[in-house]
């Protein structure tokens, strides 16, 4: 009995670890000047769908966004600000918020679309498209989605694509981190890192000791991981021979070898 409650308490862990790492997006109705609100409205559902669609996040419902932007009484000016905007996506319990501007220039409409990070207020990507009339968006929507997509301005400490934080970037390639998966021996924690859906991605891995050391650098001595509770160590995947493999403590940064017996925390990284 003690061995089923033991089963079931590790399952709950990862399955709430796995929806706590799906990102959630808040979306604000677009801002219109020069065309219909029936129209704003509609570029808003289509963009809400579309960028649901390429990314895997969960929309916050707008019966909940009406209700709580109601409560903290947000004016018109208040969404061209990014740190009220950010106020509102906390209250929502979104770690994004997307909101855009529709606009008439000349004889052409343009649509603006931006995406915060709640936490850091950063733009984390935007896009612009232009159409002589409404309803050419319906074309060009899909390839303003996928450059934001495809290529987000990330930044260190950012969420990354399948919900974890972002510890490495360079160029277009970055990585990211999960949360806490639990402690597990050498040989577990490699399948657990392996089998982790974290986003709905499958390329999650146990990361080498060099990208658990930049996990260490970049985000633990800055602050960004929270070590105040203790010196815990973390598996790696680099082995030293057949017996041992390397781990990390995330106090001091030390890294040491020991027996794969041995039972230590385990995140999971993936590339993007």
């Amino acid at each position: 009995m003690k061995k089923l409650l033991i089963l079931i308490l590790m399952f709950v862990m990862a399955t709430s670890a796995i929806f706590a790492q799906k990102n959630t997006v808040a979306v604000v109705p677009f801002d219109h000047k020069g065309v219909s609100a029936d129209d704003a409205e509609t570029l808003t559902e289509l963009f809400t769908s579309e960028y649901a669609a390429a990314t895997n996040v969960t929309v916050v419902d707008r019966v909940n966004f009406d209700k709580i932007v109601a409560q903290m009484k947000f004016e018109l000016t208040d969404w061209s600000n990014n740190e009220k905007v950010a106020e509102l996506g906390k209250a929502l319990n979104a770690n994004l918020v997307l909101c855009g501007q529709v606009r008439t220039l000349g004889n052409k409409i343009t649509l603006n679309v931006r995406v915060i990070n709640v936490n850091s207020t950063a733009i984390v990507s935007s896009v612009t498209g232009s159409s002589i009339e409404i309803t050419g968006f319906l074309d060009e929507m899909p390839v303003m989605v996928n450059k934001m997509a495809m290529k987000p301005t990330s930044r260190i400490g950012d969420i990354g694509p399948g919900g974890g934080i972002i510890f490495y970037i360079e160029g277009d390639r970055g990585l990211e981190v999960s949360l806490w998966l639990g402690e597990y021996n050498w040989e577990d924690a490699m399948d657990v890192a392996k089998n982790y859906k974290g986003g709905g991605f499958t390329d999650w891995y146990l990361p080498n000791k060099g990208e658990l050391n930049l996990i260490y650098q970049n985000l633990v001595k800055t602050g960004i991981i929270d070590v105040s509770q203790g010196d815990i160590w973390f598996w790696s995947s680099s082995q030293d021979d057949n017996d041992d493999a390397w781990r990390q403590g995330f106090s001091a940064g030390r890294q040491d070898y020991c027996g794969k017996g041995h039972t230590y925390s385990v995140r999971a990284v993936r590339a993007f």
